[in-house]
């Protein structure tokens, strides 16, 4: 799960890559290279420049020392001032952050680059999502080229084929790589490349794009420039995405809790305006927790669910992080400590620190106690009051009891929508499908807030201990199938108990108890809801024949999105799914692997009991 950071070398003042023996760009100029390859191979200037307030993707192989997308990302902010931007990138070899600022000393876009450096995921492989400006997206894919891009679910506008040589680096020019740019293309792609050699041309040739060669920079001869002509999209399958609809008015958003509230914003963030409705007086979220922590509990073994806590978690932690800046309150940096309640989870932590998906500069193992640095405390209320507060996000404080479906969308009132998300925890009844309401289940927390001593960290075991300004916050007790809010005594005398091994003298003040939203196979459901109907009739061949493949896309209630189930993890996964749901919204680059949305969409629960001969 952690690459080897790059080698580096140095010749004629510039960062020289030792084990390819291939110089990262032109020593000479840099960025006028840059330019003349990519941005007016791609003919990027003109498109940029009327493009209007469209998207646009870019798809980059070698991250390398960042030029590229530096230089591009002020391009595009020059000259296109409505636009959005996803800059995608693949690097199997970071550099380290460290060394990053000092060869950066005459690069562009210092604002950016200071973004980058901010987020900079080190090498911890994977997809990792970076903001650096609110119109542009830098989408970070660590890892092999080829096996990043067969994860990679987007619509690629340009390419960027860099990279060392392929004569110095041919592990990334492979069939499989020209394969996956051929999926990912459409009737416009573009691409170019520094290399004019004869494998890279006839590569792109038997991928379906019309190859050129044109001169290169200075005193490089040639250079090549494509156009996709023959764009291979793959087979349809049963957690595809719900196709992008035109978005030409408000989309609803329903429920105002953390899975509502980062939802909102993240649609608002990208253009949207977004009409938020809410009633904490009939349906008080679990979220009015006065603090949380973002959890990072990955399993043993790869598997789907380990791959997708860890992407929500480090893009849970780049996003607090950078929100905090200007909103301090709402996240405050604090050590949390995971004590072992016995010996196997002992073993437990080290195995998962020797497994290297922890790095050293962030976290520390001592004595069994799995600490993490570099996380903190989110003030849940605070943090959801601001996410909402963003421009373009209209409120309205009060109960849904019903959508309908109209033939552009949904009616709420008298209100019109193309788009409707549901983010009501586990109050289904806005859901049309029962095997989504089904899948969801009530999940009782106790917690207790009390006066004393404050801890100096976070203690996490079977509860949970944060410190607040005037004492701590013990907690929460955890009761799958459990709607009911009224006040235990049992479970408040187990919190104070825990707070007291480490502040002996704290006291009760108060308690709160909510009802979060679990799914039964304890990840979110995220995403599009499908047709029962549709999915019983395109998909019937496996009641008898489970393995059987199919490809057909799911038919979806047009525009009807689901973000539920996030359990006692709503401050790690809400992020995350929050940006995949503006991605599905806008037709974007999915900010995950692919291979993940069998494990999120709704519908995974009916596709399970059909292969079952149960529906």
């Amino acid at each position: 799960m952690r690459l080897s950071y790059a080698v580096l070398g140095e010749r004629q003042g510039e960062p020289f890559a030792e084990p390819f023996a291939d110089i990262y760009y032109n020593p000479h100029d840099g960025a006028a290279e840059s330019e003349h390859t990519f941005l007016h191979g791609n003919d990027l200037i003109t498109r940029f420049a009327t493009l209007g307030n469209a998207h646009f993707t870019i798809a980059e192989t070698g991250f390398g020392t960042g030029l590229n997308c530096f230089l591009t990302a002020q391009r595009f902010l020059d000259l296109a001032p409505h636009g959005r931007l996803t800059y995608i990138s693949a690097e199997k070899y970071p550099i380290h952050p460290r060394q990053l600022p000092a060869l950066h000393r005459n690069f562009p876009a210092p604002t950016l680059r200071e973004a980058f450096y901010r987020q900079n995921p080190g090498n911890h492989g994977g997809f990792h999502l970076i903001a650096l400006h609110p119109r542009i997206d830098l989408l970070l894919l660590l890892g092999d080229a080829a096996e990043q891009y067969a994860a990679l679910d987007a619509r690629v506008d340009a390419w960027f084929l860099d990279g060392f040589a392929p004569a110095k680096n041919p592990d990334m020019w492979t069939d499989a790589l020209w394969q996956h740019m051929a999926r990912l293309s459409h009737a416009h792609t573009s691409a170019a490349s520094f290399t004019a050699a004869r494998q890279v041309r006839d590569g792109l040739a038997q991928a379906g794009f019309a190859v050129e060669r044109i001169a290169g920079y200075g005193r490089k001869r040639h250079m090549i420039r494509a156009r996709c002509i023959r764009p291979a999209p793959a087979a349809p399958q049963w957690h595809n995405r719900p196709p992008a609809r035109p978005q030409d008015g408000p989309v609803a958003v329903i429920g105002a809790g953390i899975a509502g509230s980062a939802t909102a914003h993240a649609l608002a963030r990208s253009g949207l305006d977004v009409h938020l409705y809410h009633d904490e007086h009939q349906f008080p979220p679990a979220s009015a927790v006065p603090v949380a922590i973002p959890y990072l509990q990955p399993g043993l073994t790869d598997s789907a669910e380990r791959r997708y806590q860890l992407t929500a978690w480090h893009y849970a932690q780049r996003f607090l992080h950078e929100w905090a800046r200007e909103h301090p309150h709402t996240f405050i940096p604090c050590a949390i400590h995971r004590l072992p309640p016995n010996t196997r989870t002992a073993e437990r932590h080290r195995q998962l620190y020797d497994e290297q998906l922890l790095d050293e500069q962030h976290w520390q193992l001592q004595d069994g106690i799995l600490s993490d640095l570099t996380s903190g405390i989110v003030h849940l209320p605070a943090l959801c009051e601001t996410l909402v507060s963003a421009p373009h996000i209209r409120r309205y404080p009060r109960s849904v009891t019903g959508i309908a479906q109209s033939v552009d969308g949904w009616q709420i009132g008298g209100q019109a929508y193309r788009s409707v998300i549901l983010c009501c925890g586990w109050h289904t009844t806005l859901i049309p499908e029962t095997y989504a309401r089904h899948a969801l289940r009530p999940l009782r927390g106790q917690g207790t807030m009390l006066l004393g001593s404050a801890p100096q960290a976070v203690y996490c075991r079977d509860k949970t201990l944060i410190p607040l300004a005037d004492g701590c916050y013990a907690g929460a007790s955890y009761q799958p199938n459990d709607s009911d809010t009224a006040w235990r005594i049992a479970d408040q005398q187990a919190n104070l108990a825990f707070a007291r091994q480490f502040a002996p003298d704290s006291h009760i003040r108060d308690d709160f108890t909510g009802i979060r939203a679990a799914s039964r196979d304890y990840l979110p459901l995220v995403g599009g809801i499908a047709d029962s109907a549709a999915l019983t009739r395109d998909y019937a061949r496996w009641r008898h024949h489970a393995r059987l493949p199919i490809h057909a896309a799911p038919v979806y209630h047009p525009g009807l999105y689901l973000h539920a189930g996030l359990g006692s993890k709503g401050c790690t996964y809400a992020f995350l799914n929050a940006a995949l749901l503006a991605a599905c919204l806008h037709g974007a680059p999915l900010p995950l692997p692919r291979t993940l949305l069998p494990h999120l969409v709704p519908a995974r629960f009916f596709i399970r009991t059909l292969k079952r001969g149960q529906v």
